[in-house]
């Protein structure tokens, strides 16, 4: 059977602070899913981290799953990998994030060890924001990945400089 989290709490913070947390061998995440593990936050949701999420290994993240009018706050970058050289190469996993409402932001970036990935469905309604960060950590090994579905309805995508792409 697989490990499943469903966190129903009203209002949940995480906030990671930790030195030298370049994205390397053993980066602190937010949150983590990996191994058909299952991660739901249902209620609003605050979380300052550098590394926001790292899911791999046919798990499920979902974050406001229902789309419903909760106030998700959330900074730092997305990871569909495991460290380089890691055992388990399987990134297929399914992140779900719906952002509903001004209040409502995402500042990151999204990355992988591999170019092949296309896991992230994410929504953005009612002035959400996503702040897309130009850069990623561990650039000379770690790829840009791109967001596999988006839905928009009167949200917003802001680019950190001119220039700068945003893939979808």
């Amino acid at each position: 059977e697989n490990a499943t989290v469903i966190v129903n709490s009203e209002n949940t913070t995480i906030n990671v602070e930790i030195d030298n947390n370049d994205g390397g061998d053993y980066a602190a995440f937010a949150i983590t899913a990996t191994d058909k593990g299952v991660i739901k936050i249902n209620g609003n949701l605050k979380v300052n981290a550098p590394y926001l999420l790292s899911t791999r290994g046919d798990s499920l993240i979902a974050i406001n799953e229902a789309n419903e009018n909760k106030t998700i706050q959330v900074n730092g970058v997305i990871q569909f990998a495991n460290a380089p050289g890691g055992a388990d190469m399987n990134l297929d996993s399914n992140l779900v994030m719906n952002l509903r409402g001004s209040d409502s932001y995402w500042t990151g970036a999204l990355m992988s060890y591999t170019e092949n990935v296309e896991a992230l469905k994410l929504g953005l309604s009612d002035g959400a924001q996503w702040n897309a960060q130009a850069d990623i950590p561990d650039p000379t090994k770690a790829h840009a990945v791109k967001v596999n579905e988006l839905t928009l309805n009167d949200g917003v995508i802001n680019t950190e400089r001119a220039g700068q792409v945003v893939a979808i």
